[in-house]
């Protein structure tokens, strides 16, 4: 497999290697602990912005419970941030109130029993 088919992700949308130290100031993900990445957005050489989020995120994976008419303040990602560190910190304040709202809908409880009975 080449460097572009590697990098190649949800369709057309590329991930660009980040250094290790950016990544470190990335909370993980709040639902199923991954590490979240950090992208920037190209597609056929044109920039798009700065993505964050869940690598295992998509709509009715049965991790996330998000669905297409999810609010975007809802989802397990970021897009179109116009640095790296505004996608930073906008995920990072994502977790947060990904973590409360979670906890609003009794979702933790719920994902550790799965974890525990190893369901996924």
């Amino acid at each position: 497999m080449n460097t572009r088919q590697k990098q190649l992700l949800h369709g057309c949308r590329y991930l660009n290697p980040i250094k290790e130290n950016d990544m470190s100031e990335l909370k993980p993900c709040p639902r199923c602990g991954t590490k979240a990445y950090l992208s920037r957005d190209v597609v056929d050489g044109f920039y798009f912005g700065w993505s964050a989020g869940c690598p295992r995120y998509c709509h009715y994976d049965g991790i996330h419970g998000t669905t297409i008419d999810t609010a975007e303040e809802d989802c397990y990602a970021v897009h179109g941030a116009n640095s790296k560190e505004e996608a930073i910190e906008i995920w990072n304040n994502r977790v947060e109130h990904l973590k409360e709202l979670d906890q609003q809908k009794g979702c933790k409880k719920i994902f550790e029993e799965i974890q525990k009975n190893q369901l996924i």
